[in-house]
């Protein structure tokens, strides 16, 4: 049985903290882009008027840019 001396213990601590600086430094905040808030409707139709009313308040909530797009079908 192998004892764990003082060492080791720095070694572990310090390959840890190098590990844990590698991943932050990778992290981005939340969205990166803008929020794309698609609607299934023509424009001017109710659901498009209801996400124009809800878009400038979800943003402020989310703390992002919203981007409303339509996407009608075919």
């Amino acid at each position: 049985m192998k004892i764990i001396n003082q060492r080791d213990i720095l070694l572990f601590g310090g390959l840890l903290g190098l590990a844990s600086a590698s991943i932050s430094a990778d992290m981005e905040i939340f969205p990166a882009r803008s929020i794309k808030l698609l609607v299934g409707c023509d424009a001017g139709g109710s659901s498009d008027t209801a996400a124009r009313i809800m878009a400038p308040r979800l943003a402020e909530a989310l703390k992002q840019n919203l981007v409303i797009e339509k996407k009608s079908g075919n």
